[in-house]
């Protein structure tokens, strides 16, 4: 009987416990778990809305983009004095098919490409066959046709145009020029980046030459970056001093009809090789 009293009264004791008021001094809360710390949200490779965080992704994604497709690149470099008038400028269209052909045409204008006489306008042409290159004058008169052999049947590469895809170019430029946060384009699905001041001289000086570093100045620059990575368009402006002048010079790089880029063999390339192995050729159209 003792021992039923025993039990009654621990079970009398413990729903009194349960139903008693909690000790408002009692240290026992719940803690909310941290939530995971985010950086911002990656726009295109390399690019974030803050601004270029990897220049190395974004010139990987750039080149890939390009590898196995056709493209057309446009480059051109202009250097004009302080009133506006034009130095020299350099413009080059190359058209790449994807197959391994290739056309470059290079073009020279200004007093400064007058006076050491470089030529008006470069050709070359490239398939399995070998090269045809065309110079001219810039009276138009044809100063030179070479046609050469590619006896491995592999494209020989050019020398009008080293490194087509610019990946150092895109690198350089987008670690030495302090880009802010990209700007969306409603007309197709890419950003705008810009920016005015220079984030890496290093990167700067060797992008330029390290003999324009202490004149360099007004450093400007804008990437436009495709979401996976193609920079569709590269410009890059600033000052130096030249001969005692301020020069204002521009690089801008652009590249389109990417994966719809054609090429057919250039009448005049016919007619070089038509003469170089004696077959009598047309006059070369200009």
């Amino acid at each position: 009987m003792r021992v039923r009293v025993v039990v009654i009264l621990a079970l009398a004791l413990l729903v009194a416990g349960c139903n008693a008021p909690a000790d408002p001094g009692s240290p026992t809360r719940l803690t909310p778990a941290p939530l995971p710390e985010t950086g911002p949200v990656e726009v295109a490779p390399g690019v974030t809305e803050a601004g270029v965080a990897d220049p190395t992704a974004l010139q990987d994604a750039h080149i890939n983009r390009l590898a196995n497709e056709g493209f057309t690149l446009r480059r051109v470099r202009t250097e004009r004095y302080g009133n506006g008038t034009l130095r020299a400028q350099t413009t080059l269209v190359a058209r790449f098919p994807g197959d391994g052909r290739y056309y470059v045409a290079r073009t020279f204008a200004g007093p400064a490409h007058n006076r050491i006489g470089t030529a008006e306008r470069v050709l070359q042409y490239g398939d399995a066959n070998g090269t045809v290159r065309l110079v001219r004058a810039p009276n138009g008169t044809v100063l030179s046709r070479s046609v050469r052999r590619a006896p491995s049947g592999a494209v020989p590469r050019t020398g009008l145009l080293a490194a087509p895809f610019a990946g150092r170019t895109v690198t350089l430029v987008a670690r030495g020029a302090a880009f802010g946060p990209p700007t969306p384009l409603d007309s197709r699905s890419a950003y705008r980046l810009r920016a005015d001041a220079v984030a890496d001289r290093a990167a700067v000086r060797s992008l330029l030459s390290p003999t324009l570093m202490d004149s360099l100045g007004n450093l400007t620059a804008t990437l436009v970056v495709t979401e996976q990575g193609l920079i569709a368009r590269l410009t890059i402006a600033y000052t130096v001093e030249r001969d005692g002048e301020i020069i204002r010079v521009s690089r801008k790089v652009r590249y389109i009809n990417v994966g719809t880029t054609t090429l057919d063999r250039p009448r005049w390339a016919v007619n070089a090789t038509r003469q170089a192995t004696g077959v009598r050729s047309t006059t070369v159209p200009s």
